[in-house]
């Protein structure tokens, strides 16, 4: 799974990044009024208890993702029998940031993975949008159901608009005529909002401030969770 950190446009000579690798395996993207203090965690796998990722052996390289040249920094570690791979991509005009997580079944028993989660924010203070909280977000989201629209919501405003995001992200079966009341009877946390390919925050009053665009793309026929925000 590739996920995509671009606070602006790559033709804005304002969207310069910078990245810096905190601890092994917590980094920071900051620049253009934004920042993001990201790790990633250990995948989820049937009959493996949760554990934090221990990344080992880092390597910088220079290479091209998708015809962009940049930098890279690779690192590895070890999951519940599987190799787990990650390559933090910055681009040479600094513009984007890019992680690319590849979990590898390394033993001889087959796995069932249930998802991974190659970027993980969390707290108020690691993740900042044009020099703004939460509250002061409005945020686009793609809809993951076949044929949906994109959404915006304002959270923590409980207006429709939220309703549908939270809808759209318990996953109904289409056309069972559900409502918002059925919310209480999904499998999800109630204030998860899904977001699939894309997820862009804006500032919900200054529309000439940067915004913040999240893409997330899969590979190789494998079904993730896509973007997911914990609203807490």
């Amino acid at each position: 799974m590739d996920v995509e950190f671009n606070p602006a446009s790559h033709d804005s000579p304002q969207s310069k990044l910078s990245l810096e690798c905190l601890t092994p395996n917590e980094f920071a993207a900051r620049g253009n009024q934004s920042v993001a203090i990201m790790k990633t965690l250990a995948p989820r796998i049937t009959g493996v208890a949760d554990a934090p990722l221990a990344f080992s052996g880092t390597e910088s390289i220079t290479g091209k993702i998708a015809g962009i040249e940049g930098s890279i920094i690779r690192q590895s570690a070890e999951f519940g029998g599987c190799g787990i791979h990650r390559e933090i991509f910055h681009s040479a005009d600094r513009s984007m940031i890019a992680v690319r997580l590849i979990v590898q079944n390394a033993s001889a028993d087959a796995i069932e993975l249930q998802s991974i989660v190659p970027i993980f924010i969390e707290g108020p203070a690691a993740l900042r949008v044009a020099e703004s909280g939460l509250d002061q977000w409005r945020i686009v989201r793609a809809g993951r159901q076949k044929n949906d629209v994109p959404g915006n919501f304002r959270f923590p405003t409980e207006d429709i608009d939220f309703e549908h995001a939270k809808i759209d992200a318990a996953e109904f079966k289409a056309g069972s005529g559900v409502q918002a009341s059925d919310l209480a009877k999904s499998k999800g946390e109630p204030n998860t909002v899904m977001a699939d390919p894309y997820l862009w925050i804006k500032h919900r009053i200054d529309e000439t401030a940067p915004g913040l665009l999240l893409l997330v793309s899969t590979c190789r026929n494998v079904t993730h969770d896509a973007t997911k925000m914990l609203l807490q």
